[in-house]
């Protein structure tokens, strides 16, 4: 998760398309970055309960849209996403949004918007990375001002059969300007976190994943989920 050293916050993730991602940040999701299938999935980890839903559709012989809605934190956190995927490898584009309290103090809400770009690599028959690069703006309820960051990460994924995957994606986020409070203080975001994700697929369309996520500012995560793709 992103923070300032002051508040705790979100950054993306998805990545995930990462995002996603979410590349949109490095919070825990319930869908494979950058996965081009429509399913619904639902979860539970160490920030309680979520539920989601992705729609995929092809849009010519080379490019998809996929998108997707999260409901995280026991549904009080909302995410919305698209990404434009390119089904040759090429590069493709995210955008999202996330609102909600997110592990802000009680009361205080969080309003994010991501746009990021990223690509994969073939590494062999069995390897790929996938960089991304992204910026977004922040605020919360005790910001005085929006917070503008830039944020890159690459996903490393080993598939050693279609059935099974593991990954893991390092992510660095930096504030371009310092966030000011209400109160008068202010910070900047500096964060660096690391994400790893293993996975396998059963009956054709089920799959159960385990993500973890080690965050700057120790706060870090756990997820398990199932989705079911058709």
């Amino acid at each position: 998760m992103k923070k300032t050293t002051r508040t705790k916050i979100t950054v993306g993730v998805l990545a995930s398309v990462m995002l996603a991602t979410s590349f949109a940040g490095q919070a825990n999701s319930l869908f494979k970055p950058h996965d081009f299938t429509s399913s619904i999935a639902a979860g539970y980890g160490s920030e309680g309960a979520q539920l989601g839903v992705q729609s995929a559709k092809q849009m010519s012989d080379s490019h998809g849209l996929v998108l997707a809605y999260e409901a995280k934190e026991d549904f009080d956190v909302h995410h919305f996403s698209g990404e434009l995927i390119n089904l040759d490898g090429g590069l493709g584009y995210h955008l999202s949004y996330e609102y909600g309290r997110h592990h802000l103090a009680d009361g205080e809400r969080s309003h994010e918007t991501y746009l990021a770009t990223f690509q994969r690599f073939a590494l062999g028959s069995q390897w790929s990375i996938t960089p991304d690069v992204g910026a977004g703006i922040l605020t919360h309820s005790q910001a005085s001002n929006n917070t503008f960051f830039a944020k890159v990460g690459a996903e490393l994924t080993y598939q050693p059969t279609p059935e099974a995957w593991l990954s893991f994606t390092p992510s660095y986020a930096y504030g371009l300007n310092t966030m000011k409070y209400k109160d008068g203080s202010s910070d900047k975001l500096r964060d660096l976190d690391y994400q790893a994700r293993i996975g396998f697929s059963f009956a054709n369309n089920h799959s159960l994943e385990y993500s973890y996520t080690w965050a700057d500012n120790d706060d870090n995560q756990s997820l398990i989920s199932y989705r079911f793709s058709f």
